[in-house]
C-alpha cells in the first residue's frame, strides 16, 4: 500500500514506500503559542503564578476559558486524511495525568502497547472519517516523553494520503521495529508493538513539544535579575580577531538610553559605537521576564593593541573595561572547557585555573553551556559563574544538545553568542563557523542542530582551503567513547579530519576525560567542566581515560608546536602532551 505525504517540495523514497510531497503556499498559523501567552499574561495580571507550582490538571481546566480549552484540545497536532482511519495516540504509561482531551473527545484506551528501550506506551484509539484530524496538547506537566501518533486506514485497498497541517515539518513512515519515535533522539527506536498496529504509519515527534503548554511547576525566578548597571559582558569575534571585537552586555528592559565609548589605551580621544538592542523574553520567569541584550561590533582596530571602553546607561558611566586585539605572532594560548551545565561551582574553579594559566588570549567551549537552553535563568547562572573570564577575554563555543534542548531551535543561545556568519550557506548562521588565530584554523561545528551529512561539503571546503599550520575542530558529540560511536560523524567527517591533517578534535557530552591514542586517527579529546556522572568506564589500548569532573584544558601554540595540559579542580595535572610540526 502506498502512502502519499504532503510535506515539502522534495521527492524522497523511504524503503519501499513512495513519498509524494506536495507544497501548500498558504502556511497555517499555530494558535498554541498565542493562547499560552494570553494565559500567562492573565496569570501575571492576577498575581497567581505561585499557585501553579503545586497545581494539577483538574485545577487548570477549571481556571481556563472555553476558547483556550478548545484550542489546546484540537490545535496541537492537526492533519488531513483522504479516507477513514484509526488514529492511535501512544502515550507514556508513566505520565501521571491523562491529557484531558483524550476522554473528552471519545478516544478509547485499548489493551495495545508499544515500547522502546526506555518507555512503554499505552495506546488510545479513535476512528476518524475522511478530512481533518485534530489532536490536543501532551499535558500541562512538561512530561518529557510526549505522545506520538500512528495511523491506519480502515480500508486496506485505499491509498492513504496524509496532509500535515501543523506542525508542517512532518515525516510519515511505516511502523516497524526500528522506527524512530523522537527526531531529537533517533537512537531510541520502537522495539516491539502488538499486532493491532501492524500496517500502521508512525508520525515521529520531538520531545521539546512537551514545553508548548507547560503550566505545572513552570514559573521560575532568576537569582540574578537585570538592573540599570550593565552586566553579563561577552566578548567574541564575528570578524578578524586582529582588527575587530564584538561586545555584548545586559541591562534592565526599561532603560531610556544606552551608549558605548571606546579608546585606544594611552590616548585621550574617545570613539562612539552604534549600539544594537535586542530583547530576550522568558515569559515564565516571574521576576525578570524581559531583558535587553545590547551589543556593538568594533572594526578597523589595530592588531595587538589594548582598548578601553565604557557603557553609558541613562547618562551614568560604567567602570572602565578593556580588551586586547589578537597579535600578528603565532605564539598564543587559549583555554577550553567541556560541558558546563550552568554549574555555580565554576565560579570557584575558574579563578583558580585562570591564576594557573594567566596568559590565555581567549576561551572555547564544546557545548552544553546550560542545562536547559530556553531557560534564561540558567544562562544567568552561567554568566555569573564565568564572569571572571567572560568579562575580559573572547569566549567562543558550539551548541550542545542541552543548549538547543530536545530539537527546539537554539534561539536563546544565539541571542547571547555572536559568531562569524561563514558557516554552511544553506543553514542558519552563527552555529557552525570558522575563525583563524595566528597559525591556527579553528573549525567550530554544530553537531546538534544540523546533520553530519549536510555539513560534510562545507567542512571539506574549509579544511582543504586552509593553509594554517595547525587545525583544531570543536563539536559537542564525542564519537569514540564506549557510550556511543556516532556513526554519522565517523562516516562523513572523520575521513576529512584524517585527509586534511587535523591536529586536535575537542568534544564534550559525556562527563569524564577521554583521549584517543590510535595513531591512525587525529587526537580526539573529550572533557567536562561540571561534575562527573555515570558508572566507571573501562579503558582499552586505544583510549586514555580519567574519570573526573570539573576539568580545564590549556593549549599553548607556537610556530611549530601545540602543547595541551589538562587539570582538575585542584589544579592537579591529569594529562599533557605536545604535538611538534616542523
Amino acid at each position: 500500500m502506498l502512502c502519499k505525504i504532503i510535506y515539502k517540495p522534495i521527492i524522497s523514497l523511504i524503503t519501499s514506500l513512495t513519498i509524494v510531497l506536495l507544497y501548500s503556499f498558504q502556511e497555517p498559523i499555530n494558535p498554541i503559542p498565542k493562547t499560552m501567552a494570553n494565559i500567562v499574561r492573565d496569570i501575571y495580571a492576577k498575581g497567581i503564578a505561585d499557585r501553579f507550582q503545586n497545581i494539577n490538571q483538574h485545577d487548570i481546566l477549571a481556571y481556563l476559558d472555553a476558547s483556550s480549552l478548545h484550542i489546546l484540545a484540537h490545535e496541537y497536532w492537526t492533519f488531513d486524511v483522504n479516507t477513514e482511519v484509526d488514529v492511535f495516540v501512544c502515550r507514556d504509561i508513566q505520565q501521571k495525568e491523562v491529557p484531558f482531551w483524550l476522554l473528552k473527545d471519545s478516544f478509547q484506551q485499548t489493551k495495545e502497547l508499544i515500547s522502546n528501550e526506555n518507555v512503554t506506551y499505552e495506546v488510545w484509539r479513535k476512528r476518524f472519517k475522511k478530512g481533518k484530524v485534530n489532536l490536543g496538547i501532551n499535558g500541562f506537566d512538561r512530561h518529557r516523553y510526549v505522545y506520538f501518533v500512528a495511523i491506519k486506514a480502515t480500508n486496506k485497498s485505499i491509498e492513504l494520503a496524509i496532509k500535515p497541517i501543523w506542525p508542517l515539518d512532518q515525516v510519515v513512515e511505516p511502523l516497524y521495529v526500528g522506527s524512530v519515535i523522537y527526531k531529537d533522539w533517533d537512537e531510541l527506536t520502537v522495539n516491539q508493538f502488538t499486532p493491532a498496529l501492524e500496517g500502521a504509519y508512525i508520525l515521529p515527534t520531538y520531545r521539546g513539544r512537551s514545553r508548548e503548554a507547560h503550566l505545572i511547576k513552570a514559573f521560575r525566578q532568576t537569582d540574578y535579575p537585570s538592573s540599570s548597571v550593565p552586566d553579563q559582558l561577552l566578548l567574541s569575534w564575528i570578524d578578524d580577531p586582529q582588527t575587530s571585537q564584538h561586545i555584548s552586555w545586559r541591562t534592565r528592559n526599561d532603560l531610556a538610553s544606552s551608549s558605548f565609548i571606546y579608546w585606544r589605551e594611552g590616548t585621550l580621544d574617545t570613539l562612539q559605537a552604534m549600539v544594537e538592542v535586542q530583547e530576550i523574553h522568558d515569559v515564565m520567569l516571574v521576576n525578570d521576564h524581559i531583558v535587553n541584550r545590547l551589543s556593538v561590533s568594533l572594526t578597523g582596530l589595530e592588531p595587538n593593541t589594548k582598548y578601553n571602553y565604557q557603557f553609558i546607561s541613562n547618562a551614568i558611566k560604567s567602570k572602565v573595561y578593556s580588551f586586547t586585539t589578537a597579535p600578528k605572532s603565532n605564539d598564543f594560548e587559549f583555554g577550553w572547557f567541556g560541558d558546563m551545565h550552568n554549574d555555580p561551582s565554576l565560579g570557584l574553579f575558574i579563578p583558580r585555573w585562570k591564576k594557573m594559566f594567566p596568559n590565555a588570549n581567549f576561551y572555547l567551549q564544546a557545548g552544553d553551556l546550560v542545562n536547559t537552553g530556553l531557560y534564561r535563568d540558567h544562562w544567568d547562572i552561567l554568566w555569573n559563574a564565568t564572569k571572571s573570564i567572560t568579562d575580559e577575554k573572547p569566549f567562543m563555543s558550539v551548541p550542545g544538545n542541552h543548549d538547543s534542548q530536545e530539537a527546539l531551535f537554539p534561539w536563546m543561545y544565539l541571542s547571547y553568542l555572536k559568531f562569524p556568519a561563514n558557516g554552511p550557506s544553506q543553514l542558519p548562521k552563527g552555529l557552525s563557523y570558522t575563525f583563524d588565530y595566528g597559525n591556527t584554523l579553528f573549525l567550530m561545528v554544530d553537531a546538534v542542530t544540523f546533520s553530519a551529512k549536510e555539513q560534510e561539503a562545507w567542512i571539506r571546503d574549509v579544511l582543504s582551503s586552509s593553509t594554517k599550520r595547525f587545525k583544531i575542530v570543536f563539536f559537542h558529540f564525542a564519537p569514540h567513547t564506549f557510550e556511543s560511536s556516532y556513526a554519522d560523524i565517523i562516516q562523513y567527517w572523520q575521513p576529512l579530519f584524517v585527509k586534511y591533517d587535523v591536529d586536535l578534535i575537542c568534544n564534550g557530552h559525556f562527563h569524564y576525560y577521554h583521549k584517543t591514542t590510535n595513531p591512525s586517527l587525529p587526537r580526539y579529546i573529550m572533557s567536562v567542566a561540571t561534575k562527573r556522572k555515570g558508572e566507571d568506564i573501562e579503558g582499552d589500548d586505544e583510549a586514555y581515560i580519567v574519570q573526573k569532573g570539573y576539568l580545564y584544558q590549556h593549549v599553548k601554540i607556537s610556530d611549530s608546536s601545540l602543547e595541551l595540559c589538562s587539570v582538575d579542580s585542584l589544579g592537579l595535572v591529569i594529562d599533557q602532551f605536545k604535538i611538534n610540526k616542523n
